[in-house]
């Protein structure tokens, strides 16, 4: 659709460059150094302007657009991740927190069929607040009526997931490399569709 095979040899080729320059981007606006708008214009100008591509900023944002659509259908979970977040929202409640960006957020949770289990989604744009600042676990915390010894904390990024100053039960072990490789693979698929 945006002809990246004119600039890159492969896919590959286009991933390696764009994968980088993401996760660094996706740090930074965790952060709060830099805007949403900041994140969805760079992401795609970056790898095109890496190999002489006449990028602009309407293109970028262009490719950055039909990327989110994209996105925001891929509905593939984690093996068995629905049957356990059906189980523990049983028990407990289940609380997804989320620097996604809002609109993609909600449209993956729901066609991922995991919504009916959730007791509360905590996207950051809608708090105004990102990951890793304690305040939107502190806000996510007062939501399901928890203390933070109390709470399980399932994250795929240790920048954005885990922080110093929030005392919780971490659930890291060899699965969280899985579930990293998962979220590459869906990126992957993702950004190939383009």
């Amino acid at each position: 659709q945006h002809q990246m095979e004119r600039w890159f040899d492969s896919f590959d080729h286009f991933f390696g460059i764009y994968a980088t320059r993401n996760k660094q981007l996706w740090e930074e606006y965790a952060m709060g150094l830099i805007s949403k708008d900041a994140l969805r214009q760079e992401r795609f100008r970056y790898p095109l302007q890496q190999v002489g591509a006449p990028i602009t900023t309407e293109w970028a944002l262009q490719i950055d657009s039909d990327f989110l659509h994209t996105t925001s259908t891929k509905t593939r979970l984690v093996s068995h991740a629905r049957q356990v977040v059906e189980h523990i929202s049983q028990h407990m409640p289940v609380c997804i927190i989320s620097n996604g960006f809002t609109q993609v957020q909600h449209d993956k949770i729901a066609r991922s069929g995991l919504r009916p289990f959730l007791t509360h989604i905590v996207l950051s744009e809608e708090v105004g607040i990102n990951k890793p600042d304690i305040r939107i676990f502190q806000h996510a915390l007062h939501l399901v009526g928890r203390q933070p010894d109390e709470v399980l904390m399932v994250g795929d990024g240790y920048m954005s997931d885990i922080t110093r100053n929030f005392s919780v039960k971490e659930f890291k072990d060899n699965k969280v490399n899985l579930i990293n490789n998962i979220l590459l693979k869906a990126h992957k698929e993702a950004a190939a569709a383009l």
